[in-house]
Formats: C-alpha cells, structure tokens, sequence
C-alpha cells in the first residue's frame, strides 16, 4: 500500500511538471513573441513588416521565445522584406546565406526571434537553394554601423 501511495505523489508531482517543460506550437500567420517591456511601436512596426502580398508566409514555428518563420517568394519579395524590416526603428538585422539544416524544409527565407535574448535581433536566413532567389538580384538594405565618436 505504501508503494502504491508514492507511484501516485511521484506521478502527480512529475506528471504534472511534464507539461511545464516548454510551450511550443505551429503558427499559422506570422507573429513573434515579445517580452512586456518591448515598446508597442516597436512591436506593430516588427509584425506589419512580416506581412505583404509581395512574399508569402508559408508556416512558422515556436518554442518558448524562439520563432522561425518561413517564407516563399522571389527575390523580389525578399529584397522588399529586408527593406520593410530595415525601416523598423531600433531593429537589428543579421543577413546569412544557407541551405535548410533540415532535409525536405522548403523556404526562399527563415527568419528566426529570440524573444528571451535581444528582441530587437532578427535573423534572415536566405535558402542557397531555393530556384525562387536569384542572388544576383538581391538588393540588402542599407545598413548604418554606431554613431562616430564625439569629437
């Protein structure tokens, strides 16, 4: 009887955390996670860039903070994402070129939000193998290093 008594309070105190270990889901339409003290602003101006007609969302992911978004369309599309998203006041934009990690993902670009680590960081992961981007014809924003030292 006793054992049975601790099966029951082992299986209530760690059946219970299991579902505590992470909160993770698909998404649907592009959204990024934000912690409270993210200025509203800034936030509108970050999600109204993840969305035109120009280039497609096709399916995002989260686990906990981190959120990878993936999109399709030309180069076109890209060069005008980068162009939206280097508009956003205060935002930080890391430009890599890669295939998926994965075999079968299918993307012309990731993007991927840390919202625990710096959420004003985005990065855009463009697919080398994607037949939808002609790197010849991709155009990166314009791109503004620290303010000069006062004299």
């Amino acid at each position: 009887m006793q054992n049975k008594f601790r099966l029951v309070g082992f299986l209530l105190v760690f059946g219970s955390a299991w579902g505590a270990w992470a909160m993770a889901g698909r998404l649907t339409s592009p959204n990024l996670a934000f912690p409270a003290t993210f200025p509203e602003s800034s936030r509108t101006n970050f999600l109204a860039a993840l969305t035109a007609p120009e280039y497609k969302f096709l399916e995002g992911d989260f686990v906990n903070a981190v959120t990878r978004l993936r999109y399709g369309g030309e180069t076109k599309g890209l060069n005008l994402f980068l162009r939206r998203l280097a508009q956003c006041p205060g935002v930080k934009i890391l430009v890599s070129f890669a295939p998926p990690p994965l075999p079968g993902e299918s993307y012309a670009w990731l993007v991927t939000h840390n919202a625990w680590g710096d959420a004003d960081h985005l990065e855009v992961r463009i697919n080398l193998r994607s037949p939808q981007i002609q790197l010849e014809e991709l155009s990166l924003p314009e791109i503004h290093g620290a303010p000069l030292p006062a004299r």
